[in-house]
């Protein structure tokens, strides 16, 4: 019995996991995959909106002044 219970403890954690990673995330894996496509661990926070709100700011943000900062390179030159 006490070589018995680890091992089904830790098979009932095992399929704890696998069962809480393939029943609630796979909307939001889908969604995660599109957005920043981490594994699935990380996405279940990162959809909450920590990662998920900078990493679109960010790239608004950075796209945004570097094409303002080509235009006025290229206009400022010549």
């Amino acid at each position: 019995l006490k070589e018995m219970t680890p091992l089904q403890s830790w098979a009932l954690s095992l399929l704890l996991v696998v069962l809480a990673h393939y029943s609630s995330p796979l909307e939001d894996n889908k969604i995660h995959s599109l957005c920043m496509g981490s594994p699935g661990i990380p996405g279940s926070p990162g959809l909450h909106g920590r990662p998920g709100q900078p990493g679109r700011d960010g790239r608004d943000g950075r796209d945004a002044p570097l094409g303002e900062k080509g235009q006025r390179g290229d206009r400022g030159e010549p």
